[in-house]
C-alpha cells in the first residue's frame, strides 16, 4: 500500500487482526481449562487453581472481544477508506 492514508487503513487493519488473535487465543484456553476440568483428573489444589483460572478468564474474554469492537469501529471510518474511490 502507499500513502499516508493507506499506511492509516493499513495499521487500523492490523490493529483487528491483532485483536482477534488475541480474543482467540482467549477463548481457546478457556474452552481448554473448561476440557480439562471435565475429563481430567485433579487433587484439590490443582482443581482449586483451574476453578481460579476459569473464574478470571471469563471478564478477560469479555474485554477482548471489546477490543475487537473497537478496533473493527476504528477501521471502519470513512477518514480511513475515502481514499479507495
Amino acid at each position: 500500500m502507499f500513502g499516508r492514508k493507506a499506511k492509516r487503513l493499513s495499521k487500523a487493519a492490523e490493529a483487528v487482526q491483532e485483536a482477534l488473535g488475541h480474543h482467540q487465543d482467549q477463548v481457546l484456553f478457556r474452552r481448554f481449562l473448561s476440557h480439562a476440568e471435565a475429563h481430567l483428573t485433579f487433587d484439590a489444589q490443582e482443581r482449586r487453581t483451574i476453578a481460579l483460572m476459569s473464574e478470571a478468564w471469563g471478564p478477560a474474554v469479555d474485554a477482548d472481544w471489546k477490543d475487537v469492537r473497537q478496533a473493527l469501529e476504528d477501521v471502519d471510518r470513512k477518514s480511513l477508506r475515502s481514499w479507495m474511490r
